[in-house]
């Protein structure tokens, strides 16, 4: 869908010509597309709906090596802007330590910049609005007792762009905001 979502998405979805919408985003948008549908032709919709996608990594993982740069990977790979981004690792302790080490490896290695030149694996955050949504939820995590490893930082300012170091914290709690909502990326 392009365009303003109210004006777009409302369109589209109370259009009783057409019969399927798909979309992938926040549980409010497809409440509203589930509405439309009710509202004009009762056409399918299927939603794939934000949220924290967890990896769960046990001790006995054959290859911690594959897997630390796979979780970087799913980390990071479009600056952590798709549903699936596995911005949640929850790990068993007896490796935790290994596995973070790891990790820690191969998100240095990301380099950050515009994503239309060969050099750079990560490209910008969306917008401003959403930059300040990364740089509050890192500030709020550390307020409440994260412990920050990488990251904290916006960087490259100059060119114009929205971007965010790759942030990891560890000890996070389950009665922290931090894994309840899109944010920085946590052991």
């Amino acid at each position: 869908m392009t365009g303003a979502g109210p004006v777009c998405g409302a369109a589209i979805g109370l259009h009783p010509d057409i019969d399927v919408l798909a979309f992938t985003g926040s549980g409010g948008v497809g409440r509203r597309l589930l509405e439309y549908s009710a509202q004009s032709n009762l056409k399918r919709v299927y939603l794939e709906l934000g949220g924290k996608s967890p990896n769960i990594i046990f001790a006995d993982a054959n290859n911690l090596e594959r897997v630390a740069k796979e979780t970087a990977a799913s980390i990071f790979r479009n600056s952590g802007q798709v549903c699936v981004a596995a911005s949640r690792v929850i790990v068993q302790n007896s490796i935790k330590g290994e596995l973070i080490e790891k990790v820690l490896h191969y998100s240095a290695q990301y380099k950050m910049g515009d994503p239309l030149s060969l050099d750079n694996n990560v490209g910008a955050i969306a917008n401003r609005a959403q930059l300040k949504v990364v740089e509050e939820k890192v500030a709020q995590a550390k307020a409440e007792g994260a412990t920050l490893l990488t990251g904290d930082d916006a960087i490259l300012s100059e060119s114009g762009g929205y971007y965010h170091a790759p942030t990891i914290f560890s000890d996070v709690t389950p009665d922290m905001k931090l894994p309840h909502k899109k944010s920085s990326d946590l052991f």
